[in-house]
């Protein structure tokens, strides 16, 4: 299933909108419940009360944009940290104990001190500091492969060299039209690492190599150590634990130095007290490649995603991808032959079936102890179990999309009942299929 479908019923414009109007008139109880976030009962009195300067600033919509990925799976282990007040108590989002097939998001404040690598980034939460995910996402003045209105850059206005260290959304561009492989094996590694603007200390080579590292944007390592340690000094934890001989571990850390390139290096002891780095957040966000091929229009965006990635884009409506369309005719191979059932007054019907044919096939079916062709599809609709054509398929999850997250009115765009019972998909739990 394409990203859109997902996104489309679980951020819908609506709640954005809503959540917005109540954050912006001071209530951010309001706003967290417009955006399905729950709040804990820890987040009152005192607790409330020291986590006030934030709670007034928090975008609850937006951490839901940020924390899922395309698919609704979440990008990191909860709970995720978005604020401290001192050593043993944290402002934090978490999920659920038990599944929930609506995803759901709590807000509760946590009294024991956070787990390494759990921080979600200020301007990920924060509306005070969302200008700052341009930086995040390796850019500067502009966000890599785009002019700061939105579009898109051509071919011939990317890098086909090495850049000045002084672009940084051009170093970014050069860092990933390189070979992704940094991990030591590939010729051109030391120069993604200096288009990334860090220094390479002695040894990281090797554990680069042993870790294997994929996936990650480099470029974008800076920008979250300086929103993670809130300064241009200090060290985060960027690989953890490498046993680079039986019982001797050793991981790498990210310092920062004041009116130097940032150095990547060894720590066989790295100081108790630096965080460490969240590695979600140094990998490609789920929008950024359907963005940089043009498979998503800028208007799709999250509105203050898209204010930050293109500052000097003028205000448009924030639109999600199109609903399925409900087809009238689908064609089945039924015995061989090409039938057809479509979707009429709400329900699925036969279309190459008089009544009497269509008993006579489920008997047969029933006998043989499966039923073919177009009884088959008509009992899986029903039942909301097995195969169904891809057209069927697409109006089955949204339907099932659309009744998870309450938009009702998308449910009754759509018009289509399942004939009875609880609408549920044939897998029993995600949806699956085309977009």
């Amino acid at each position: 299933m394409g990203w859109g479908i997902w996104r489309r019923y679980d951020l819908s414009p609506a709640m954005v909108r809503a959540a917005t109007e109540r954050r912006l008139a001071g209530d951010w109880r309001g706003a967290c419940a417009a955006a399905r976030v729950e709040v804990h009962p820890s987040v009152t009195g005192d607790a409330a009360d020291r986590f006030a300067d934030d709670l007034r600033h928090l975008a609850p919509d937006l951490v839901r944009w940020h924390l899922f990925d395309a698919d609704l799976r979440l990008r990191s282990v909860t709970p995720t940290v978005l604020a401290t007040d001192g050593p043993a108590r944290a402002l934090v989002v978490t999920t659920p104990p038990v599944a929930d097939p609506a995803p759901r998001l709590i807000l509760a404040v946590d009294p024991a001190p956070p787990l390494p690598g759990r921080h979600l980034s200020r301007c990920l939460w924060d509306v005070r500091h969302v200008d700052r995910f341009r930086v995040q996402v390796g850019g500067a003045d502009r966000t890599p492969f785009f002019h700061r209105d939105g579009r898109r850059l051509g071919e011939d206005e990317l890098p086909g060299a090495d850049p000045p260290a002084g672009d940084r959304a051009a170093l970014t561009e050069w860092e990933c039209r390189l070979p992704h492989d940094l991990s030591g094996h590939d010729r051109t590694w030391r120069t993604a690492w200096r288009a990334a603007g860090v220094d390479l200390g002695p040894g990281v080579a090797e554990i680069l190599a042993e870790c294997a590292v994929r996936g990650v944007r480099w470029s974008y390592l800076v920008a979250v150590a300086r929103d993670l340690l809130g300064a241009d000094a200090g060290t985060v934890g960027v690989v953890r634990r490498v046993e680079r001989e039986p019982h001797v571990y050793a991981g790498l850390a990210l310092t920062l130095r004041p009116g130097r390139q940032p150095l990547l290096h060894v720590a066989d002891d790295r100081p108790p007290a630096a965080p460490d780095l969240p590695g979600e957040a140094v990998s490609d966000r789920w929008f950024m490649g359907p963005l940089r091929i043009g498979a998503m229009p800028p208007g799709e965006l999250h509105p203050l995603v898209r204010g930050a990635l293109f500052p000097d884009r003028a205000d448009e409506p924030h639109t999600r991808p199109p609903g399925a369309r409900v087809p009238e005719r689908i064609a089945v191979d039924c015995g061989g032959s090409t039938h057809h059932v479509g979707l009429r007054s709400g329900r699925l019907q036969p279309l190459s079936h008089d009544p009497e044919q269509l008993r006579r096939e489920q008997v047969l079916g029933a006998l043989a102890g499966r039923e073919t062709g177009c009884a088959e599809v008509l009992r899986n609709w029903t039942t909301r179990s097995g195969w169904l054509p891809d057209p069927l398929r697409i109006v089955a999850d949204h339907l099932e999309l659309a009744t998870r997250g309450g938009d009702t009115a998308e449910v009754a765009r759509l018009g289509v009942t399942w004939g009875s019972g609880r609408a549920a998909i044939a897998s029993g739990g995600r949806p699956s299929g085309g977009r």
